[in-house]
């Protein structure tokens, strides 16, 4: 075989059981020379879960008998036209895993860590921001909220994210939302109280809001200092929308985490809807795409986080992304979910002080950890 065509033969799908609330599924993929490649797919439930495996099944049944040299070109293998990638989620994710998987597999081919085969240098840390959301029992008080704040704080965290519009539903007129978000908004000003005028906050509003609504609140929070406002509405829609409530919001808006392909990103940069791009690895085209969003966006004056609520794979392979950008705020990281997710991988995660280290061995530099793999995870059957 020449070096860097990769002929992918087999795939296994592992889902490894967190909580009530979350399961981390990944795929590990083997070529015709014997060298794996390891990729997180995690999706939001298991029927998208199903879906997702099932086409990457597929897929890899079509492709058995081509090699591959260039990862951007799996959708036009597969016949998978870009209008449907950009609409639909669970094809995204599948094509965005396989394109992860290919590339993977050239850098270990090449020695090459993924920092340095996606053009960057040799990192040994990456800043983290701690999302809070996750960890957050069924106690969603402001104080409850606070005390998560706190706890980043303490391990060395200087930005902190969380999601605290529970209660907001888009479906409502401007003035109920407004109304619903009173206590979001008590809750960040209770982090706000409680860690310090030093610490960074974001906050992430998961579409809950309309265009009025947005505005409002938007000002509330600027008044406790928050930096960043996210998805206020769904990236995907009426980009005027987008366009309007970014020119009225103190504070800048980001987003773009369900979005797929550099095209996506580049007409949301264009129209100035959104200041922070962020495109998540395992929905955005892989990793190989995400850094082109990248570099597209902090050329064109804006800012550059990757979307990274899930597991220690994806967050790895977003730590490279972000590594070979460089110029970038710091990587989204979901603390004290669970306490045994720094074993899952060999070598083990290392997060110290806010920071992630990045291993140092060829492509991703890690592996699935198959005792801690037996106990809380098995192997997913189609």
């Amino acid at each position: 075989m020449m070096s860097n065509q990769v002929k992918l033969t087999s795939v296994e799908f592992i889902d490894i059981t967190v909580n009530y609330r979350t399961r981390w599924t990944m795929a590990k993929f083997l070529d015709s020379e014997g060298i794996s490649s390891l990729v997180e797919l995690t999706i939001s439930n298991d029927e998208k879960t199903l879906a997702t495996c099932k086409i990457i099944s597929e897929a890899l049944h079509h492709l058995k008998n081509r090699c591959v040299v260039n990862e951007a070109d799996i959708p036009k293998l597969l016949n998978v036209p870009l209008n449907v990638l950009q609409t639909d989620l669970i094809k995204a994710t599948a094509i965005s895993c396989l394109r992860s998987a290919i590339f993977q597999n050239q850098s270990t081919q090449k020695g090459l860590t993924l920092t340095e085969a996606l053009g960057g240098k040799l990192t040994e840390s990456i800043q983290l921001y701690a999302n809070i959301n996750r960890s957050m029992s069924d106690n969603r008080s402001p104080e409850a909220f606070a005390s998560m704040a706190s706890w980043a704080v303490d391990n060395g965290f200087e930005i902190i994210k969380c999601a605290p519009f529970d209660e907001v539903t888009a479906s409502k007129s401007s003035k109920e939302i407004v109304e619903m978000a009173t206590l979001g908004v008590k809750r960040v000003s209770t982090i706000r109280d409680t860690v310090g005028d030093n610490i960074r906050i974001l906050v992430d509003c998961h579409s809950r809001f309309d265009e009025t609504s947005a505005i409002i609140v938007s000002k509330e929070l600027s008044e406790v200092g928050v930096e960043w406002f996210e998805e206020p509405i769904n990236p995907k829609s009426c980009t005027e929308v987008q366009k309007r409530i970014a020119s009225s919001s103190p504070i800048p808006i980001s987003g773009g985490e369900l979005l797929y392909g550099r095209n996506s990103f580049n007409k949301l940069v264009s129209n100035e809807s959104l200041m922070t791009i962020m495109p998540d690895v395992k929905h955005c085209g892989g990793i190989k795409e995400a850094v082109t969003i990248g570099r597209s966006a902090i050329k064109a004056g804006r800012n550059y986080s990757l979307h990274s609520p899930s597991g220690p794979v994806s967050l790895l392979a977003s730590a490279h992304a972000t590594a070979a950008v460089g110029g970038h705020s710091a990587l989204e990281h979901s603390v004290k979910e669970v306490d045994w997710r720094y074993l899952l991988l060999t070598p083990l995660e290392k997060i110290q002080q806010g920071r992630l280290w990045l291993p140092k061995s060829a492509g991703l530099g890690a592996d699935l950890n198959s005792e801690i793999v037996s106990k809380y995870g098995s192997v997913l059957v189609l």
